[in-house]
């Protein structure tokens, strides 16, 4: 190249024997700069290679984190469209010409949204980076989609002279979060239809979810939150104490080698008196099945009604049977 000099950066690297070569020499302004003037001369093979050395030299210094399969923005000091990458023109089914020096803001969000607030203007304005987990951007045909993003600007001498932003369409992911949560709704819906107390233990005995019966019962029974999502509940049957805890360590036991899989299935009768009324409780364990971690649901049933019963009739055999026996 000799002694030739050139109006702009773009125009060396254009000419360049080894363009990845003459980007790596350039200052990060001068680099966004050159991506600008490659966009503009519809050069996008070096625009393409400009724009992964900005989003690169970003990464490394964590000011964006995104990957390079994401939609990647250039602007210049006043927000003005300077490129954008293919992923970029998919997403938003825009091209860089229908966008090409204007505001890049107002096609994303359009009608004043999030005016003044934007991270996009943030990183202009500011010389902030900024990172937005849930946003939603306008495509050209009118449809909105969700989205996070990073806009980071590029400094020159402490002053933003453009900014870079880096999206990714979280559609996809939307609709596997509304789905997981529609599975959790069902799933503790489908629980507190339940009469019986029920949980849901982690492995080690934490408490992963109760029903409402559940929660109830603690309610009702001056409950101090031992026994509430979060809890061990083994620690709890563990360290009991006090009237009717004497199946406590047998409770414990029991629930242990259901979780360890020495057995499926735990049950056990147990007296749970109040002060005003006598009750008798199931407590059965069954652990989930399949290869997924090892969990077990705890239920207890009220069987107060079944045990009166008993004791009625045991009562009136005893009755019968002294009154044959005189």
């Amino acid at each position: 190249m000799g002694d030739r000099r050139f109006e702009h950066p773009y125009e060396a690297i254009r000419d360049a024997s080894n363009r990845n070569e003459a980007i790596r020499g350039l200052p990060d302004e001068e680099a966004v700069g050159a991506l600008a003037a490659a966009a503009l001369a519809g050069d996008r093979y070096t625009a393409n290679v400009l724009a992964t050395e900005v989003a690169n030299r970003l990464r490394r210094t964590g000011a964006i984190v995104e990957t390079a399969l994401e939609g990647l923005v250039a602007v210049d000091e006043a927000g003005n469209t300077l490129y954008l990458n293919p992923a970029a023109e998919d997403a938003l089914g825009w091209s860089l010409s229908d966008l090409a020096g204007s505001a890049f803001h107002d096609a994303i969000h359009p009608d004043g949204e999030r005016s003044g607030s934007c991270p996009l203007d943030t990183a202009l304005t500011g010389g902030q980076v900024l990172r937005v987990e849930d946003d939603v951007f306008l495509r050209g045909d009118g449809h909105r989609f969700p989205v996070t993003y990073t806009a980071a600007p590029i400094l020159r001498e402490g002053e933003a002279v453009g900014a870079v932003l880096v999206f990714r369409d979280i559609t996809a992911r939307k609709a596997a979060e509304a789905a997981l949560e529609e599975s959790r709704r069902f799933l503790q819906g489908t629980l507190d239809g339940l009469s019986a107390q029920i949980a849901i233990l982690e492995s080690d005995g934490t408490i992963l979810a109760v029903n409402e019966a559940w929660r109830r019962f603690a309610e009702e029974n001056g409950s101090t939150g031992n026994d509430s999502v979060g809890t061990n509940y083994l620690g709890v049957c563990d360290g009991a104490s006090g009237a009717f805890t004497e199946e406590a360590p047998t409770a414990a036991a029991g629930i242990r080698a259901v979780l360890e899989g020495r057995q499926d299935h735990f049950y056990l009768e147990y007296p749970c008196h109040g002060p005003t009324e006598q009750r008798w409780f199931i407590l059965r364990a069954t652990r989930f099945p399949g290869d997924g971690p090892p969990r077990c649901v705890v239920a207890h049933e009220n069987i107060t009604a079944r045990r009166l019963a008993e004791d009625a009739l045991k009562a009136t055999l005893e009755e019968l049977r002294s009154v044959t026996d005189r």
